[in-house]
């Protein structure tokens, strides 16, 4: 009698496992992988960020693109060819053109809309700057438009933005920190004076509603005659962070708040957006700090620091981009200030305030440098 060959029960039991062990050995190795893959990819789109900024630099006489520089002639009337002149609200919303901001606080868009194609359509833009031209890592999408903030004029507009967050807007990627995007809180009327200035050359008529381009009150003080451009950075350009990984207005579910972007229709565009975060060393920071109100669990680090071992990409002002990890962010608060900035404690971290009390010595003043 022929008899046939085959597998017995344990022999395939025994390959069965062997390729268990396999898989279990290989999957962490390509998670890991994955994520440097990721990071990569995150890495080059802040590049690309540094190359339309340093394009921009050269094309507004060494004005770096900032809420102050290029959302602030929306906070009250602008003259709109054809149109005359209309609230800066009406001309954010709508139908606009590629390189107007989404918001006020909107720094991406003027150096990169057109470059990327954007829609001329302000919702559509939105969505684009979330999903077409964000962080490989930011996978995680909003549930509703959270309606405090960010101002259109035009419901019709709001409608449909909501309806594309219904069909799947991912989180926002970067943020600009306010020590390089905003005035600090003791710059009096410093940012009617820019917006009287370009009015001046560009007839844009304003109403001195500047609230939003104001750091914290407890915020460190820009140095005296700030005007956020390149030569008032830092000593070293190198050292200093212009955007970095993060992601503001969301809140752990159930504690009462919408998980979503800033985007309202009835009020004026004078509040913060999506796109600047108070700097990491400030304990409150929706996005990156430890001690947020927003989030308890500290979904907010979670979604912000999504590198590594809670770190982030951030983007230097000379183009470069490095790796930051949470614990350095939470201490040396000297790369989120220009050169010169006087420390004050305020709401900051215990770390950070050991770190600048070290830094001050002898001096008078602590001094960021």
């Amino acid at each position: 009698m022929k008899t046939k060959k085959a597998f017995t029960l344990i022999e395939l039991l025994v390959v069965i496992a062997i390729i268990a062990l396999l898989i279990g050995i290989l999957l962490p190795a390509l998670g890991s992988a994955r994520a440097s893959a990721q990071r990569m990819v995150c890495s080059a789109t802040l590049r690309s960020i540094g190359t339309a900024n340093a394009i921009y630099v050269g094309d507004y006489r060494d004005h770096y693109s900032s809420p102050v520089n290029v959302g602030a002639k929306y906070l009250g009337r602008v003259i709109v060819p054809g149109e005359g002149i209309v609230s800066g609200a009406e001309a954010l919303a709508g139908t606009s053109d590629q390189l107007k901001p989404t918001q006020t606080q909107d720094w991406i868009t003027p150096m990169l809309g057109d470059s990327l194609g954007f829609s001329d359509r302000r919702s559509t833009k939105m969505t684009q700057l979330n999903n077409d031209f964000a962080c490989a890592s930011a996978k995680v999408f909003v549930d509703a438009p959270y309606q405090d903030s960010g101002g259109s004029g035009i419901p019709s507009d709001f409608d449909e933005f909501a309806e594309e967050v219904i069909v799947g807007v991912r989180q926002g990627s970067y943020l600009m920190p306010s020590g390089f995007a905003h005035y600090s809180a003791d710059a009096g009327d410093a940012v009617t004076r820019l917006v009287q200035r370009v009015s001046a050359d560009g007839g844009i008529a304003i109403n001195p509603e500047v609230g939003s381009m104001i750091s914290n009150p407890g915020a460190p003080r820009q140095p005296k005659g700030f005007r956020h451009k390149m030569a008032q950075v830092g000593t070293v350009v190198s050292d200093k962070i212009m955007a970095a990984d993060g992601t503001r207005f969301w809140t752990d579910p159930g504690e009462g708040e919408v998980d979503g972007l800033t985007y309202n229709p009835t009020l004026a565009p004078r509040w913060y957006g999506n796109f600047t975060e108070p700097t990491p060393t400030y304990r409150q920071s929706r996005a990156w700090g430890r001690e947020s109100q927003s989030s308890s669990s500290q979904t907010n680090v979670d979604l912000s620091m999504r590198h590594g071992d809670r770190e982030v990409n951030a983007l230097y002002f000379d183009g470069s981009v490095r790796s930051v990890r949470s614990i350095d962010m939470w201490t040396d608060p000297n790369p989120w200030h220009p050169t010169g900035t006087i420390w004050t404690n305020g709401q900051n971290t215990e770390e950070s305030i050991r770190f600048m009390e070290a830094q001050r010595g002898n001096r008078p003043v602590a001094k960021i440098y």
